[in-house]
């Protein structure tokens, strides 16, 4: 096995140190941005050795987007697209900067990232998850196309059928969620999530019926 040169075990140190640093200010729960500067100097330096480390580039576009420096998370994000990376590694970064996106609600950067993503590569989980910030958004005509192309991508997979459901019942077609949970137990039977929503639907359709109910006799006894 080779030794490691002293210029690697540098950029193994700032990376460990930059890593470190972000779990323990998460784990006592400090707001990461007291902590961002120096875990931005140990990256753009791990940079200046190794321009093309991945996981530095990785790193220094989740830390500019929890401290909302947007156009520095894009502009490192956007590294990710020149650097000879497989589409696994960069569904990887993707999925993880959209996840910090999701967590702070900046869904319509996080709606940014992935469509950049879908210009390279076609995947379910990219289009699961424009339907999931679109319907945060509460543009539910975007939300069911982009969740109803992850469930055309992967049929069979009962996450994106169920969140498919879920969408449909924001947009208050409960019928049509109704038949969408249904499919996502045919497809697992077991899935907790999908059953609890199956019952939440069915739970809103007797609410409706029995205000109906109410509105007839109400009719019924003013005539």
């Amino acid at each position: 096995m080779a030794r490691k040169t002293a210029k690697e075990k540098q950029i193994e140190w700032l990376l460990d140190s930059a890593i470190t640093e972000s779990l323990f200010m998460g784990a006592i729960g400090t707001n990461p941005i007291c902590s961002a500067d120096t875990i931005e100097q140990n990256l753009l330096h791990v940079l200046k050795l190794d321009p093309e480390n991945m996981e530095a580039i990785n790193l220094l576009a989740q830390v500019y987007a929890q401290t909302k420096r947007h156009a520095k998370a894009l502009q490192y994000y956007k590294k990710i697209f020149i650097i000879k990376i497989s589409k696994k590694d960069v569904l990887e970064v993707t999925l993880k900067l959209t996840e910090t996106y999701e967590q702070i609600k900046e869904y319509k950067n996080a709606i940014q990232i992935y469509e950049m993503a879908l210009s390279k590569i076609n995947n379910a989980r990219l289009y699961n998850g424009l339907g999931y910030c679109w319907a945060k958004l509460s543009i539910f005509d975007k939300a069911l196309h982009y969740s109803q192309r992850a469930v055309d991508f992967e049929p069979n997979n009962a996450v994106y059928v169920n969140d498919l459901g879920y969408t449909y019942l924001e947009n208050g077609d409960i019928q049509k969620a109704q038949q969408i949970f249904l499919k996502a137990l045919k497809i697992d039977a077991n899935y907790d999530l999908a059953t609890a929503n199956l019952k939440h639907c069915r739970r809103k359709m007797n609410e409706e019926k029995g205000r109906k109910k109410c509105d007839t006799s109400e009719i019924t006894k003013r005539n």
